[in-house]
């Protein structure tokens, strides 16, 4: 693929500056434009990883990771990896086909670990801190948890696309309150 022809756009991350991060599970790469929306660059080697979404804090790119069930973190500058954590399972520490990925204010990482029916939260340094949530159809649990993201107070929003709903949770996990539902 030449420059910043898209495969198969699936997300988005945009900078405070204007830079653009688009996972493409198409190329299998991140593909990087300016605020000027012009192609800088393309993160990503054949069979590195199936980026689904990437979250930029500082000099490192969180990219949550299909291909290997992981979260790989990347030197922003070089594009190198630096370190990776977790693996294929279901036990604790471990991540089937995690999705979105947000940033707490306690600058917790929040995973949506779709096919685990959860949410984990690391550490930015990749520790385990706990998870939240399992298989159902009520309140604090998931079918689908999809996207995620956590306001300035703390509170854990997640996306449902098997109920098509939005719960929202404190950050000692306490339901605070949902909306949506699936249209007929």
């Amino acid at each position: 693929f030449a420059g910043g022809a898209m495969k198969k756009p699936i997300n988005i991350t945009v900078e405070p500056d204007g830079t653009k991060y688009v996972t493409d599970t198409g190329r299998n790469q991140i593909l990087v434009f300016d605020a000027d929306d012009r192609f800088v660059r393309a993160y990503g080697a054949p069979d590195q990883f199936k980026p689904i979404d990437v979250l930029v804090m500082e000099d490192r790119l969180y990219v949550s990771d299909l291909l290997h069930h992981q979260i790989q973190v990347l030197d922003k500058t070089s594009g190198n990896t630096l370190f990776s954590f977790g693996k294929a399972g279901s036990g604790e520490q471990e991540l089937f086909q995690p999705t979105s990925l947000a940033l707490g204010p306690d600058r917790g990482l929040y995973i949506s670990d779709s096919g685990n029916f959860r949410i984990q939260k690391y550490s930015l340094n990749g520790e385990f801190i706990r998870s939240y949530g399992s298989i159902g159809d009520a309140v604090g649990h998931f079918a689908r948890p999809k996207g995620i993201a956590v306001d300035n107070l703390g509170n854990i929003h997640v996306v449902d696309s098997e109920w098509g709903l939005v719960q929202i949770f404190n950050s000692s996990y306490q339901a605070l309150m949902y909306y949506g539902g699936r249209v007929p």
